[in-house]
């Protein structure tokens, strides 16, 4: 069944955006699902039968998770051409994919069940960078709630060592030292206090699973070999710092943590990265109005913060945010875009 030009210009979109983030042969992969779909076999029939939008569902980035741990796991080598560049040409790599999909059809079916989970410690240095600019507007400890924390990567970061341009921020001793190149304006303000941490998925992972693990391992893109090295130094540090993951939708969590008498002298803040896509337009609607409605409430002495770092539909540009209620009422900044596995941070703030 031949896609719609819509889901093939989705299809290629998510290529597009593969290929700006340092990743050209994931794209040429993710171009594959348009050869798939008018192929033989489950996945070919799933994937032409699409029921949502193949962009926001990250529809090819599933196709590329099931091939990747294939290939991690030993299972086929058939990708290996494809990985390291010897296969370059689209339709060549179009050709070998059909022909692992033949051979795995029921093995990759599930993996299109749910969105990647691309767990990625990096991402963490722009939310550690709004917590240090936020400093200058309120000078509290935070109490920080994620939403879609997945294997709890992000609920690490005290642990981490950043180096934020010339702003080196955390233990100078952790085994994990996150560096995005940093552009745009200097990052300044005071160490922020971290007094509590906790996080909630409705598929929370634990990284101590080996099967997990390995899943984790799959979604990471081929080319970032650095991200690699990361995630294997954050899965050691993750069995010392063990996060806590709530099983939980976002909007019942955030309903009972705001709900909850807030923290004296402490800003609550809620943050979330590469999450809100993948939660339905009445569940934003409903998490929206309890933190306008929670706002309405703060003040100096018990703010509120929003921190999001979440994809721009219409520019695919991953921007950061930051929203907070005090006795002033309520602000708003961007303060800048960044690499979707963070490499780089453009900071405005």
């Amino acid at each position: 069944m031949p896609l719609s030009k819509i889901q093939v210009k989705e299809i290629k979109m998510q290529a597009k955006h593969a290929h700006e983030n340092g990743a050209p042969i994931t794209a040429k992969i993710c171009n594959s699902v348009i050869a798939l779909a008018q192929y033989r076999g489950k996945c070919a029939e799933r994937t032409a039968n699409w029921p949502g939008n193949i962009l926001d569902n990250a529809m090819p980035l599933r196709l590329a998770g099931a091939l990747h741990h294939l290939h991690l796991t030993s299972a086929t080598n058939k990708m290996a051409d494809i990985y390291n560049g010897k296969l370059s040409l689209q339709q060549d790599v179009d050709q070998r994919i059909l022909s692992v999909v033949d051979e795995f059809d029921d093995e990759i079916l599930p993996w299109f069940d749910g969105p990647p989970q691309t767990n990625e410690a990096a991402r963490s240095a722009s939310l550690i960078a709004a917590l240090i600019w936020i400093g200058r507007h309120i000078n509290l400890p935070f109490h920080i709630f994620e939403i879609g924390s997945s294997g709890g990567l992000n609920l690490l970061m005290p642990h981490y060592q950043y180096i934020l341009g010339q702003y080196h921020h955390g233990p100078k001793n952790s085994p994990i030292i996150i560096q995005p190149e940093w552009r745009g304006n200097a990052l300044y303000g005071k160490p922020p206090v971290i007094s509590a941490i906790c996080g909630c998925d409705i598929n929370p992972l634990n990284l101590s699973d080996g099967a997990v693990a390995a899943r984790l391992r799959a979604y990471i893109w081929p080319e970032m070999q650095l991200r690699f090295n990361r995630f294997e130094r954050a899965l050691h540090l993750a069995q010392t710092y063990k996060p806590h993951i709530d099983k939980m939708d976002a909007a019942a969590w955030l309903k009972q943590k705001l709900r909850a008498p807030p923290p004296q002298n402490g800003c609550r803040v809620i943050m979330h990265s590469i999450v809100w896509q993948y939660i339905n337009d009445a569940e934003q609607t409903a998490i929206i109005k309890m933190l306008e409605d929670s706002g309405k409430m703060a003040d100096d002495a018990q703010p509120l913060l929003w921190l999001s770092l979440e994809t721009n539909r219409a520019t695919f540009r991953h921007e950061l945010h930051a929203r907070w209620w005090d006795s002033k009422g309520e602000h708003r900044a961007y303060l800048g875009d960044a690499h979707a596995h963070g490499a780089w941070v453009d900071w405005r703030g």
